[in-house]
C-alpha cells in the first residue's frame, strides 16, 4: 500500500467511526471561560513578589498561584508575616491570587494554621496541598493513615475558609 492510500484509508476509517455509537462523546461546553488564567510562580524562583506581579502582567496572566514553600516565594514559617506582603504586591498590579502551593499533606504540621488561616484571612480561596511519600511497606495502612491525614488538612482548611484542591 503507498503512502497515499494509506492516508485515505485511514481518514476513511476515522470518518466511519466518528459516528459509531461505541463511544459517547459529552457535549461541549458552550460560552467562554470565566476563571483566572494563573501563572505557576514556581517557574519564577528569583524574582521578588514586585518582580514577579510585573513580569505575570506582562505576560498576560490574571493570577498568581503562589509558591507557599520551602523554597518558595512565601516560606511556610514566615506565613503570617510574608504572605499578606506578597499578596499585597501582587494585588497591587492588577493580578488575583487565587490559589497557593504547599507542601500540607497533614492539618498537624507545624505551619498549618498559620498559613491557611492568613490564606482565609486575605480570601485566597484555594490551596493545593503537598504529595505523600508512599513507603509501600504495608499499603493499606499508609493508605489509611495518608487518609485521615488529609481529611485533618481539609477539616482545618474548611475552619479557615479555604478549600484544598489535591492534585491528581
Amino acid at each position: 500500500m503507498r503512502r497515499r492510500e494509506f492516508l485515505f484509508a485511514s481518514a476513511a476509517v476515522g470518518a466511519g467511526m466518528a459516528g459509531s455509537p461505541q463511544k459517547k462523546e459529552p457535549p461541549l461546553r458552550t460560552g467562554s471561560f470565566e476563571g483566572t488564567i494563573c501563572l505557576f510562580s514556581k517557574h519564577l524562583p528569583e524574582m521578588n513578589w514586585h518582580e514577579l506581579a510585573q513580569a505575570t502582567q506582562r505576560a498576560g496572566f490574571g493570577g498568581v498561584d503562589l509558591t507557599v514553600r520551602p523554597a518558595g516565594h512565601v516560606l511556610p514559617e514566615r506565613a503570617r508575616e510574608d504572605l499578606p506582603k506578597a499578596v499585597t504586591a501582587i494585588r497591587a498590579a492588577g493580578l488575583t491570587v487565587p490559589m497557593i502551593t504547599t507542601e500540607l499533606i497533614s492539618g498537624s504540621a507545624p505551619a498549618a494554621q498559620g498559613i491557611l488561616s492568613t490564606a482565609g484571612e486575605l480570601r485566597i480561596p484555594f490551596f493545593k496541598p503537598g504529595y505523600y511519600a508512599y513507603e509501600f511497606v504495608d499499603v493499606r495502612r499508609e493508605l489509611k493513615q495518608a487518609g485521615a491525614q488529609l481529611h485533618g488538612l481539609v477539616e482545618l482548611a474548611r475552619s479557615c475558609g479555604v478549600q484544598c484542591g489535591p492534585q491528581p
